[in-house]
């Protein structure tokens, strides 16, 4: 009996843990299919646009045919055939209306015409204006050219709008090709990623257009930066050859006061210290000589460079052209700059285009709901077999969302960081061309001022005292040195109110340039 009792609990205790084997096979994959399909619903709600879409599914009354896109495609691809056409029509119109110099006048069109003849060097060797230079670099400057084949580069962009992303996805489907043992693969991305869906087409539109802005800006910003480089080369010229001849006037002088102090020196009416100043002085203006030369040389050097001619070209007599004064207030000047300056319009533009980018985004992952064409088109994701259109594996229609949904939404994400990018980088380029403006605005009142002072005031009253010190020292009431430092303060004035002019040209120039216009 005891050894029937034991066998019992042996088998009792056999069929225990064989029952504990069997629950926990049946219960631990149990506990992990739950606790992935809890990890899988968890994932989901990250995904809002399925949950959306299904919303828009239930809403939608009816769906649009297939044949209604085909019409409206079309439409959109004729237009942005026509856009290319109206752009290339409209920069034939308006090229020539520089905000800054107007090209398109009967005289500049002449001088155009001259130079198109092969005329252009022969009249830069009779004389110099700043039209013929503007009207020669207009036709030749390479900056100025390369601007504008990048303008056509994106015009030519309209009419590819449609069909260039086909040809992409053809060229990696070409690539990407698999030969599985059931057959060729398919690859096929979601047709809403690749149908040109009218919404699609119309924002391509929208960006190609911003495409064109900034392009436009960047010919127009070149256009504008080449003609104030161009003046400002011609005003250091014409300062360096007003300031070569004041001092070869001032060297004409003490040349002769030399000669007579050499003839006192040697009859001994006059001290040596005299002579050895009149010599220091000659050494100073000689050697200042020297330094305008070589800096003329060089702003002819770059002069020929805008006019993208050889650097020793040489050029005739140059006719002195003042700019006419601006006449705005500073209030005035820094609303203008924020209206029309090239670099704002082009930061704007480019913030535009990347809010366009993020609406195209999300039309090309979240489309309309279109029958035969929607994202959620299972036939997009086929397998296909060793005959064609054979399916080797059936097509299983789900309603639950698959696992892809969402995939690009970090994508879009970073497009719309993007766009917040351009947004403070418009809101940076505001904020430096107001301090430009009032930086600009407050040198060239300084510079017109300085010019008034020495017109009014110290030139006139450094002439009187010469004159008077002059006279003095013919009576021998005044030191030869009193007479040499009357000469110099003289010749520094002169060359101040010189070299101030020209400074005030240039504070004018730079004043365009921050505004975007000439005013």
């Amino acid at each position: 009996m005891e050894i029937d009792k034991e066998q019992n609990m042996k088998n009792y205790t056999i069929i225990f843990f064989s029952g504990c084997l069997i629950l926990s096979l049946l219960f631990l994959p149990s506990c992990a299919y739950w606790e992935k399909k809890e990890e899988w619903q968890e994932a989901q709600k990250g995904t809002s646009y399925y949950h959306q879409s299904l919303k828009e599914a239930k809403r939608s009354q009816k769906t649009r045919k297939k044949e209604d896109f085909e019409k409206e495609i079309g439409r959109k691809i004729s237009s942005l055939k026509d856009l290319e056409k109206n752009k290339r029509m409209e920069w034939n119109k308006d090229h020539l209306e520089s905000p800054l110099y107007d090209f398109s006048t009967p005289e500049n069109l002449a001088i155009q015409k001259k130079i198109q003849a092969g005329l252009g060097e022969k009249e830069l060797r009779k004389e110099v204006t700043p039209s013929l230079l503007l009207n020669y670099g207009f036709l030749k400057n390479p900056a100025l050219q390369e601007a504008k084949r990048k303008l056509f580069a994106v015009i030519a962009q309209y009419s590819q709008a449609s069909f260039l992303e086909e040809l992409v996805y053809a060229y990696q489907s070409f690539v990407r090709d698999l030969n599985l043992r059931v057959g060729s693969m398919k690859h096929k991305n979601p047709i809403s990623r690749r149908y040109p869906y009218p919404a699609t087409l119309s924002l391509k539109g929208e960006i190609l257009e911003k495409n064109f802005q900034i392009a436009w800006e960047n010919y127009r910003k070149a256009e504008r930066d080449f003609v104030v480089a161009l003046l400002k080369d011609y005003y250091q010229i014409l300062y360096l050859e007003k300031a070569i001849k004041i001092l070869r006037t001032h060297e004409s002088l003490l040349k002769g006061i030399h000669q007579v102090s050499l003839k006192l020196y040697e009859g001994g009416k006059f001290p040596e210290s005299n002579v050895l100043r009149v010599q220091v002085e000659l050494s100073k203006i000689n050697d200042d000589l020297i330094t305008l030369e070589q800096k003329r040389l060089t702003a002819l050097a770059s002069l020929n460079k805008n006019l993208s001619r050889p650097k020793d070209s040489p050029f005739g007599p140059f006719v002195s052209e003042d700019l006419p004064l601006p006449k705005k207030t500073l209030k005035e000047l820094v609303a203008l700059a924020l209206k029309s300056r090239q670099e704002l319009r082009i930061e704007q533009a480019k913030w535009e285009k990347m809010d366009l980018m993020v609406k195209l985004l999300r039309e090309r992952f979240h489309p309309d709901f279109v029958q035969s064409l929607g994202i959620l088109d299972p036939s997009s994701f086929d397998f296909y077999g060793t005959r064609k259109n054979k399916k080797a594996l059936a097509s299983v229609k789900r309603t639950s969302p698959r696992y892809w949904f969402g995939a690009q939404e970090s994508f879009l994400r970073e497009v719309e960081e993007e766009r917040e990018k351009a947004k403070q980088a418009f809101q940076k380029r505001k904020d430096s061309t107001r301090f430009l403006a009032k930086k600009i605005y407050y040198l060239f009142d300084q510079a017109k001022r300085e010019m008034a002072l020495y017109v009014n005031s110290l030139i006139p009253r450094a002439k009187q005292s010469y004159q008077v010190i002059e006279k003095d020292y013919e009576g021998g009431r005044a030191s030869f040195n009193t007479l040499i430092d009357a000469e110099r303060l003289l010749l520094n004035y002169q060359l101040r109110y010189e070299a101030t002019w020209r400074d005030r040209n240039f504070r004018i120039l730079e004043i365009w340039q921050v505004v975007g216009k000439r005013i």
